[in-house]
């Protein structure tokens, strides 16, 4: 946190101890950065609730290293004797140390800091096990949590890492001398290291001296040279905790950093333990010295500077890159041509210079690469076990992988099959996806591949049928997605009872699956677009671990009534199925269904009548299809979210919607609905609905009930008609209604403001399609001033901010100045100040136009407008177009135009007394505002406006 870390430990100690007195590390030592916020939650930890000092305090530092003999902990128990209890001298030995410690510490409060622990031993030996008396307090600091847990550590805090505020703050604090302002061109380059430090106060440091003093360009220069090549001062301290790992946690750790960060934790889980690396107790322990975590997704993580630091364990192993026991090349290194990991791997490749110490190499490019070899590249490394290749292309197949292989991972793999003399008995995953395959293996020269859990063929073009799957019985994961001339499926992989995924996705020739079926484990299967596939198999046996079934755009006309041995399915997909003729009803007993896709199954005319009885239904989307009734056991779907009826034309929709109160999103439109088809109970029964879509409809209003709806957020009404009234009132959260080709709103073509509420504002949207050619003009809504005076002003307000990146342009209709805007000045042009020539401070936000205007004429083009920026020396400093009044029709109009003030970057400088004025080639009457701050703007919105005549 700016100092080494026992200094920062030692502050902890000397604030607490003083009993949370008001002086704060901050306060006297400008050193120190993010302190403060860390005690508070340390205090809080430590339960301090009583304002008396400890009776004696004591810091021990770097106890890892001074208790390596017996002597040394005999030294660090005489400090405690000394500190906590005034004597020690008589002390000759651990064991009479321990015994004289335990009997006096009881009688005593102290707060004693063990400053860098690695073993619980040396915690028995200058505390022990409840020596402590009443109120005494222990801070135990270490790199291994599993030793905390061991002792029996009550509450355990990691401390956190800085934030960015504070990580740019001790960044500022050793790159720039004191009192030396950071130039403008260094601020986007100091954001790139902090993110790159990524809250390590270590780095924070070394990166900052390293670039004290510096030049522009010499900071870019020294800034990739780092990311290339870490200080070693920061790898020797993180190395302190690879150094404390066993061999197999080492190994773990180097794999994790050179090939597997950001991947799925089982995944790597199964490779490494294939390994035979013992991965659950590995990762455990990674986890626990703060190695490697597991982040959001089940994916492994590591800091950047963590996974350097391995990076450079692999690196120091041998100066020779063919000895070294790993060889990488990150893909996301655009100009990894650069790297030395490029040349080292590409030299091994090419002349062969692999040997037996490597064992794995990942080779991921960004973009396409061509490799000239000289030899088989992989035919001295004789124990490879981990091998991935991407957007490499090799001038000759390899004709030899090792045995040992665990992963072999090839896009685009160049050959027909692989090697005939390999034997990957170890095999966990193969992945060769968009390759050349035709036959994967030579059928008689198979072995047995026990421990093979995955096989990716994706996008193998030429692959025509599948091998024989008999050697391979514990496979849990087939993928032959993309496959366009596979025809058949070898009879083996029906035997395949680990199966857990099986994926067939756009296997286009794939005509025929068996005639029963039974993968006791399969949990997805995957058919969409295997458009040739006419039936799906019987289903026998126990097949209750299937949750997805995808069977969307294939030729399937029925589904067998043993679908319902399927008890735990969740997900039925069957869009587009095209000669789908009608779902049986034994799929009313699947109660665990939770998502139906019947959408495009033009066939399907009707729902099961006891669909009902699926009490988990979430989703139903049924659109583009010829149903016309909704059976009435529909209402006692109490837990559906989702009903989508889109082009049900002709649709006889419930007299009640009584029992659908979860309901959230409601699609109706394009189903012909007529005058009074929608039930009056609407706004009292589907209390939680969101998005009503009642579009391309023949009725003439909709229920005044819908006012109810208090979470409907969006309506759409586009083509209806013969719509000519809406309800009085709209719910107060809706925005947006969208009204599209509507006759009683056709000719306005952009977002008129027409209900407000102190919730916020409804848009009717009702911009015609195109090619309309009705030239009809009416005169828009009026919009009532009450609407508009203070929820548009809060509109604004919420919607313009500091995040704010682009202008913004809203647009009402109106006939005249609002009363509400109660200045304005006549002429061509207006002046506003941008910043206060009293105030040097004074910063602006951005400039905000309210324009009010009237066309009589649709041949008249409006002209830009043109905002120009005068420094207050009267110099003129630029010129730039503000807005661009287009796409109006004949009537009166009011524009709202916002640009933030970054918009603006380089046009002016914000100095006192600087101006900005907007101009027009025509007469007119207006008056700009200067938005200061979020705050300031509900009152300019209703100052600023623009009058054209």
């Amino acid at each position: 946190m700016g100092v080494g870390e026992s200094e920062v430990i030692q502050e902890i100690a000397n604030k607490i101890s003083n009993i949370l007195t008001s002086m704060t590390p901050s306060d006297n030592d400008d050193r120190l950065v993010g302190m403060n916020s860390r005690i508070e939650k340390m205090e809080a930890f430590l339960d301090l609730k009583e304002r008396d000092d400890f009776q004696a305090s004591c810091f021990l530092g770097n106890v890892k290293d001074k208790s390596k003999n017996p002597d040394l902990v005999v030294s660090l128990q005489k400090v405690l004797f000394k500190k906590l209890l005034y004597s020690g001298d008589d002390i000759h030995n651990v064991h009479m140390g321990i015994n004289s410690l335990s009997r006096r510490l009881p009688s005593k409060k102290v707060l004693i800091v063990l400053d860098d622990v690695d073993h619980k031993k040396q915690i028995e030996d200058l505390v022990g096990i409840d020596w402590l008396g009443p109120g005494s307090r222990i801070i135990i600091t270490t790199r291994n949590e599993h030793l905390l847990k061991a002792y029996g550590v009550h509450h355990i805090y990691e401390v956190e890492k800085l934030n960015d505020e504070e990580a740019f703050q001790l960044f500022c604090k050793k790159a720039f001398k004191k009192g030396h302002k950071m130039a403008d061109d260094y601020t986007n380059l100091s954001k790139g290291v902090v993110k790159y430090a990524n809250g390590l106060p270590l780095a924070l440091e070394v990166l900052g001296y390293a670039l004290c003093g510096r030049e522009l360009g010499e900071w870019e220069s020294e800034f990739a040279k780092l990311k290339e090549h870490p200080d070693d001062n920061i790898i020797d301290v993180l190395r302190i905790s690879y150094d404390g790992l066993d061999e197999t946690e080492k190994q773990i750790f180097l794999d994790i950093a050179c090939f597997f960060k950001g991947e799925d934790h089982d995944r790597v889980f199964n490779i490494l333990d294939a390994c035979d690396f013992y991965p659950k107790r590995g990762i455990r322990v990674l986890e626990e010295k703060c190695l490697v975590k597991v982040i959001g997704g089940n994916r492994l993580w590591m800091h950047d500077l963590v996974q350097q630091m391995g990076w450079s364990v692999v690196l120091r192993d041998s100066l020779d890159p063919g000895e070294r026991s790993r060889l990488w090349v990150n893909e996301s290194v655009s100009d990894y041509k650069d790297s030395r990991s490029w040349h080292d791997l590409n030299n091994v490749l090419e002349d062969n210079l692999g040997t037996i110490s490597v064992h794995g190499i990942f080779l991921t490019l960004p973009a396409k690469e061509e490799l000239e070899l000289d030899a088989d590249p992989f035919s001295n490394m004789r124990v490879l076990k981990l091998l991935k290749i991407c957007n490499a292309n090799f001038s000759k197949c390899p004709e030899y992988f090792s045995r040992e292989l665990r992963l072999l991972e090839w896009h685009e793999y160049p050959s027909e099959s692989l090697p005939q003399g390999f034997r990957p008995s170890a095999l966990v995953e193969l992945k060769l996806p968009s390759s050349r395959i035709k036959q994967l293996w030579h059928e008689r020269h198979r072995p047995l591949m026990k421990k093979l859990r995955l096989i990716d063929l994706s996008n193998c073009k030429c692959l025509t049928k599948t091998p024989d799957f008999s050697k391979v019985p514990y496979l849990m994961d087939l993928t032959l997605e993309g496959c366009e001339k596979l025809s058949e499926l070898h009879p083996t992989i029906w035997d395949l009872q680990h199966l857990v995924s099986l994926n067939l996705k756009g296997c286009e020739c794939l005509e025929i699956l068996p005639h029963s079926i039974c993968w006791k484990s399969l949990q997805t299967f995957i058919a969409s677009g295997c458009s040739r596939l006419e039936r799906f198999p019987e289903i026998v046996g126990n097949m209750k671990h299937l949750s997805e079934l995808h069977l969307d755009r294939t030729g399937i006309r029925e589904l067998p009534l043993s679908i319902e041995r399927l008890t735990n399915l969740i997900l039925l997909n069957l869009r587009e199925c095209k000669n789908l003729l009608s779902l049986p009803s034994s799929i009313c007993s699947l109660t665990s269904l939770k998502h139906v896709y019947l959408s495009g199954c033009k066939l399907i005319d009707q729902l099961p009548e006891n669909i009902g009885k699926l009490e988990h239904l979430e989703e139903l989307y049924a659109c583009q299809t010829a149903i016309r009734r909704l059976p009435m056991s529909i209402l006692l779907l109490k837990n559906l979210q989702s009903l989508c009826l889109h082009g049900c034309k002709g649709l006889k929709l419930p007299h009640s919607f009584s029992g659908l109160s979860s309901l959230i999103s409601l699609d109706l439109s394009g189903c012909s609905l007529d005058e009074g088809a929608i039930p009056d109970d609407i706004g009292r029964s589907l209390s939680s609905l969101r998005s009503l879509g009642l579009s391309e409809n023949n009725f003439v209003s909709i229920p005044e009930s819908i006012s109810r709806l208090c979470e409907l957020k969006e309506l759409t009404l586009f083509k209806c008609s013969n719509l000519r009234l809406l309800p009085k009132h709209l719910p107060p959260s809706l925005k947006p209604l969208v009204a599209y080709d509507c006759p009683m709103q056709t000719n306005y073509p952009e977002t008129l403001t027409i209900w407000t509420s102190d919730k916020g504002i409804c848009f009717l949207k009702c911009q015609e399609s195109e090619g309309d050619e009705d030239e009809t003009r009416h005169d828009p809504l009026p919009i009532p001033e009450e609407h508009v005076k203070q929820p548009f002003a809060k509109y604004l307000k919420d919607l313009i901010g500091p995040e704010l990146e682009q202008g913004i342009e809203l647009r009402v209709p109106h006939t005249a100045i609002p009363h509400w805007c109660s200045e304005y000045q006549s002429g061509t042009s207006v002046t506003i100040q941008l910043s206060d020539p009293e105030d040097s401070n004074s910063s602006w936000m951005g400039v905000a136009l309210f324009v009010f205007f009237e066309i009589l004429d649709q041949s008249f083009e409006m002209e830009e407008t043109f905002c120009r920026f005068q420094a207050s020396d009267g110099l003129f400093q630029k010129r730039s177009v503000f807005a661009n009044f287009e796409n109006f029709r004949v009537g009166s109009h009011g524009v709202c135009c916002y640009q933030p003030a970054r918009n603006f970057a380089g046009h002016c400088e914000s100095k006192p007394g600087n101006t900005s004025s907007f101009s027009l080639n025509e007469s007119t009457q207006f008056d700009g505002q200067r938005v200061r701050d979020k705050f300031d703007l509900p009152s300019r919105c209703r100052k600023v406006c623009r009058r054209f005549k």
